[in-house]
């Protein structure tokens, strides 16, 4: 089916496999198409991919809903968020938690990235990515909160037994030293008691 615009929804038969390469490998789903339209009054217009179906056995497409686009519309469209690089943190045990694999950004539809890059090479271990830390695209805006957190650097598991086995180690030094005070004391008193 074919919708939105100022046109009526118009019922279409599509072949998979030329709408496939029609799609942009890098754009997918985000890519603007020219749409040609054999019979009925409306002949082609630019669409996009709104909805798909698959068959979930033999993965081929078996529905799909296109809408109508305007090269300067504004639409709202998911762009993949991808980590580059190998964070400092990561090298010293931590890891890297991505929290957004797609990020939800409102673009013209002709100015669509494939895409969002962040270097993570300075990275450190506890550092914590946020939407306001983003450098977008041109004319591209990101539908989140700036605190939001994109992704971060965690302790690993080996870095968290380290800091607990240090400080069970000051534990049991700051005991021991209260054990040595405590016999030095005791001391002290059998020989006070002694001069007496």
């Amino acid at each position: 089916m074919l919708y939105g615009g100022e046109g009526k929804p118009v019922p279409l038969s599509v072949d998979p496999t030329l709408l496939v390469k029609a799609l942009d490998p890098e754009l997918k789903r985000n890519t603007l198409f020219d749409l040609q339209i054999d019979g009925g009054a409306e002949r082609g217009c630019l669409a996009m991919v709104k909805d798909a179906q698959l068959d979930p056995l033999r993965d081929h497409l078996v529905h799909v809903d296109l809408i109508r686009i305007s090269e300067d519309q504004m639409i709202d469209v998911h762009v993949p968020l991808v980590i580059t690089g190998r964070a400092e943190g990561v090298k010293l045990g931590g890891v890297m938690q991505q929290v957004f694999r797609k990020l939800p950004v409102l673009a013209r539809a002709d100015s669509i990235p494939a895409k969002i890059e962040v270097d993570c090479t300075t990275w450190q271990l506890n550092d914590i990515f946020r939407v306001s830390d983003l450098e977008l695209p041109p004319g591209v805006t990101l539908q989140l909160e700036d605190k939001q957190t994109l992704a971060s650097v965690i302790a690993g598991k080996e870095e968290e037994e380290e800091v607990v086995e240090a400080a069970e180690g000051e534990e049991g030094a700051e005991a021991e030293e209260g054990a040595e005070a405590e016999d030095g004391d005791k001391k002290a008193e059998d020989g006070d008691k002694k001069a007496e």
